[in-house]
């Protein structure tokens, strides 16, 4: 089963793998494969190892055709083209299933998103983890990076998009979308900024707003006088409790 597919954007070939399909390269302009994988060798009990590509990125800046791809079994792993049929490299940076990949433009720096939502900076040339990008919840669905290399977009299940800057990893923005989003792209206008969010904690609240409102039907109403809330409904105050001791009769 077909899972993943990724373009270059050096040569017209596209990549593709999935369930128990191994990377394997097409040439666009004869729709014939190029170029196939081959699983690694067996474990240790001599047991294949199973195939489950979940996404893949071709690495820029490479002299020759070099792919990253994620698996559902916590692996990274690089392949290149020219060297072996094999992954060259191979890395494990969570213990759950790697869910999205992206090769930043410097051409030495993955970044991986996982089925929790943690997200980590992958530098391919040590085998490090050079960084966290902090605060997704939820699987990260997709990652995108702009095309001036400035910032990060992070798409997750928690319904939010979150804008990173690529050097410092801090959070610039964030938006919740209210959909569970499988795909997010950068607007090509280099002369374009990304607007700094408000507070966390006023994104919090907008979204335990919505949650209220959909349990109620309507708008939330106001819990603190008993006043009717948009929706019209009025909730009564309850009885207020005397704070005036009884003394006991002896």
């Amino acid at each position: 089963r077909l899972l993943s597919s990724a373009s270059s954007s050096q040569s017209p070939i596209v990549g593709t793998g999935g369930d128990e399909e191994l990377l394997k390269l097409w040439d666009l302009s004869t729709a014939q494969p190029t170029w196939k994988a081959r699983n690694v060798p067996n474990d240790k009990l001599d047991l294949r190892v199973p195939v489950y590509v979940r996404d893949l990125d071709f690495i820029p800046k490479s002299t020759t055709a070099k792919v990253v791809t994620g698996t559902a079994y916590h692996q990274i792993r690089l392949y290149d083209t020219k060297a072996s049929q094999r992954p060259v490299w191979t890395i494990k940076p969570t213990d759950r299933a790697v869910c999205s990949v992206l090769a930043l433009s410097d051409g030495h720096t993955v970044v991986s998103g996982d089925g929790a939502g943690d997200t980590y900076m992958v530098d391919i040339r040590n085998s490090t983890i050079v960084g966290k990008l902090k605060g997704v919840g939820g699987a990260v669905t997709c990652l995108q990076q702009s095309d001036d290399g400035k910032y990060v977009a992070s798409a997750s299940l928690d319904r939010f998009v979150r804008v990173y800057n690529t050097a410092s990893r801090a959070l610039i923005n964030k938006v919740y979308v209210k959909q569970r989003l499988r795909a997010c792209l950068f607007f090509p206008n280099q002369g374009a900024s990304v607007p700094v969010g408000d507070d966390e904690d006023e994104d919090d609240d907008q979204v335990w707003d919505i949650l209220a409102q959909r349990d109620n039907g309507g708008s939330a109403p106001d819990e603190d006088n008993g006043e009717a809330g948009s929706s019209g409904v009025k909730r009564k105050a309850g009885p207020k409790k005397s704070l005036k001791k009884t003394k006991k009769k002896r």
